[in-house]
């Protein structure tokens, strides 16, 4: 029998994106880790047939990403190909932010779509972000 799995895509975006997401995520491998099942890792909800989290990391600035990617759950479950930033942030100035940075939209969407179609059933796409506040 095959088994079918629901896929959905996190896309976590900027700093606050990030450090929600990655929250986010302790928190699921913390219960995890105390239901009755006692997994952890691999077998989270949402992880792919390979055991990847299909979730792309993203922010103008390395520190964020590097920060929430490096302990933890995500730095064994988004492999680095999912981690993109610019060289440097946006440090406070919007128009830096809403006029854009080095980092490159169509590497995201690229990655986006990987993330997609390893999907066995793709049934959406979950943003983390900040509604109001940030540079962009």
């Amino acid at each position: 029998s095959t088994i079918l799995i629901m896929s959905t895509v996190f896309l976590h975006l900027g700093q606050c994106g990030n450090q929600m997401g990655k929250a986010l995520w302790e928190q699921v491998d913390d219960w995890y880790k105390h239901c009755q099942c006692g997994t952890t890792g691999t077998s989270l909800p949402f992880t792919l047939m390979d055991g990847t989290l299909p979730c792309l990391l993203v922010d103008s600035e390395v520190k964020v990403v590097r920060h929430c990617a490096s302990g933890g759950i995500l730095s064994k479950l988004v492999p680095p190909r999912f981690h993109h930033t610019g060289r440097r942030g946006c440090g406070s100035n919007w128009a830096c932010g809403y006029f854009g940075t080095e980092l490159k939209i169509e590497s995201v969407m690229e990655s986006m779509r990987k993330a997609i179609e390893k999907c066995d059933c793709y049934s959406g796409t979950v943003l983390f972000h900040s509604i109001s506040g940030g540079t962009g």
